[in-house]
C-alpha cells in the first residue's frame, strides 16, 4: 500500500511485504506531511482500490 499526493508523487510505503488474504491494521502518522488531499493505492494480482 502505497500513500501519493494529488500529483501523483509518492509520500510513503505503507505496505511492501506479501500478505496472505485476511484482515490487516495499518497505522499512518500523518504529522510529517502538508495537509492536502492524499490517495492510497492497494493493489494485488486480481485486485486495485484507490481512495481519498
Amino acid at each position: 500500500m502505497k500513500i501519493h499526493d494529488i500529483l501523483c508523487r509518492e509520500i510513503t510505503i505503507l505496505i511492501k511485504d506479501l500478505h496472505y488474504p485476511g484482515s490487516y491494521e495499518v497505522e499512518f502518522k500523518a504529522h510529517y506531511i502538508f495537509s492536502g488531499i492524499y490517495i492510497y493505492i492497494l493493489h494485488s494480482k486480481l485486485f486495485l482500490k484507490l481512495n481519498e
